[in-house]
């Protein structure tokens, strides 16, 4: 290749919809025998668009921190190299592996670049690094699930030689983070701090949008103050199950009451995840005691290992097979699930596969910002409420499903759900797993997060 500029580099990654790189100068033992060592944050194994695998537990204890037994991560890629032209070759093969046995946060690694490639780049091979000098390695993805990698060196890129500095991403010193077009030396972090400072301290009636370069329109509904933050922020409306911008995903969330709604994923085993929804609700649920509306509904708060009175489940994780479970050694055994401890019976049912895709899909890194609400007291009527964001905001970065485990067991994640069916039969399914607000978010954050940093804007 003959790479000469980062204009170049970024009409090479723009051509393929990516928004921003990754880069790291690689050392002699970044090649494909070793792996390249992308650093030790858990968020680094997500962070790119994957299918995340539990592979079985660690066999190795010789290196320094190291812990058998613990479990070992796979994300696997839909990955390609890109050559100057813009053109992409598949490198099947290609996966992040975090190896949670050697820090609390595992080391994690890019494995398999080369396998199977019909291009791949020829400076990664370990025997032939004496030829190429310093290599610096680059990666971005796009919104369609796709990830793809650069690797230039000192003897065909002139660029290498004076390559720009960026600063360090969020989830690794030895990686740096550059928004493409932004031409400043701002990280991802920085670009959504002051998009997110210069919406707040301003009443905005409730609108949403639809797509992408759209104009956005007036909404009435009880989910305006995230439909709100979105439209403001120029991100369309259930556009995607990726981050919302910026590789964040974004949550509003009311700092005098309330909760917010971490993630949604559906029952998958127990007899919720087997039996059509109707009649779930049916068997399971019961009348309606409060509303105007009259219908069926199966909903509450449900703790760990605290009984719900209502409906007499409790939420426990537990083995497939068995009451106990040795997590370090037998995650794909792991259930979180509502039981019925009379029988004993797994009503709604959650496998670690399940939770390990939709918690890991969006929550590499996540933002939430505070808002207020007010009753909308415009002349028209397209409007029912009104939102001021505070400037009050908390980064969250690095994650892994371990953790939100483990909130769960601390009480700091619960489960609640607000299934309904009314007396015509409209259903709505709302499996919502939730966190508490009213009191230091940061520390519960903490529970969930790598890093948290809060901050005010205004």
């Amino acid at each position: 290749m003959n790479i000469n500029s980062l204009e170049q580099i970024e009409t090479i990654f723009k051509s393929h919809d990516v928004e921003q790189i990754y880069i790291k100068e690689l050392s002699t033992n970044d090649n494909e025998k070793n792996q390249i060592y992308l650093g030790n944050k858990s968020g680094l194994c997500n962070l790119f668009p994957s299918k995340l695998e539990a592979g079985g537990p660690s066999e190795s204890s010789n290196k320094g921190h190291s812990s058998k037994g613990q479990a070992i991560i796979y994300s696997i890629l839909n990955f390609y190299w890109l050559d100057e032209i813009s053109k992409k070759y598949k490198a099947p093969g290609a996966k992040t592996i975090n190896y949670f046995q050697y820090a609390k946060a595992g080391e994690v690694r890019l494995s398999g670049f080369l396998l199977n490639c019909k291009n791949p780049p020829d400076c990664l091979r370990r025997d032939n690094l004496h030829i190429y000098g310093k290599r610096i390695l680059i990666l971005g993805f796009n919104r369609n699930g796709e990830t793809f990698g650069l690797a230039i060196n000192q003897k065909e890129d002139s660029i290498v030689s004076n390559f720009p500095e960026f600063k360090n991403s969020d989830f690794s010193k030895i990686i740096q983070n550059y928004v493409l077009g932004s031409r400043i030396n701002s990280s991802a972090r920085d670009l959504l701090r002051e998009e997110i400072r210069n919406l707040s301290g301003t009443w905005h009636p409730s609108i949403t949008l639809t797509k992408k370069g759209a104009k956005p329109e007036p909404f009435i509904g009880n989910q305006g103050n995230g439909y709100t933050l979105e439209a403001l922020l120029g991100i369309p409306r259930n556009s995607s199950k990726k981050p919302d911008k910026y590789g964040f995903e974004i949550k509003s969330f009311n700092g005098k009451s309330g909760k917010i709604a971490l993630m949604t994923p559906t029952a998958n085993i127990g007899e919720e995840g087997k039996l059509p929804f109707r009649e779930f609700i049916n068997l399971y649920g019961w009348q309606r005691k409060t509303g105007n509306s009259e219908g069926v509904v199966f909903n509450g708060v449900h703790r760990y290992r605290k009984e719900n009175e209502n409906t007499k489940l409790t939420l426990d994780i537990r083995s497939l097979n068995s009451p106990t479970l040795d997590e370090k050694s037998s995650v794909e055994n792991i259930v979180v699930g509502l039981y019925r401890d009379e029988n004993p019976q797994l009503i709604s049912g959650w496998t670690f596969q399940k939770l390990l895709d939709s918690w890991s899909e969006k929550h590499s890194s996540a933002c939430y910002v505070e808002y207020i609400r007010r009753e909308y007291t415009g002349q028209d009527k397209k409007h029912n409420d009104e939102y001021l964001y505070t400037g009050k905001i908390y980064f969250g970065i690095g994650t892994q499903i371990f953790y939100y485990l483990e909130a769960i067991k601390k009480d700091i994640v619960y489960y609640d759900p607000g299934h309904s069916m009314s007396l015509s039969g409209i259903t709505k399914q709302r499996p919502q797993w939730r966190i508490g607000v009213i009191k230091e978010l940061d520390k519960r954050l903490q529970h969930l997060y790598d890093d948290v940093y809060m901050e005010m804007l205004i």
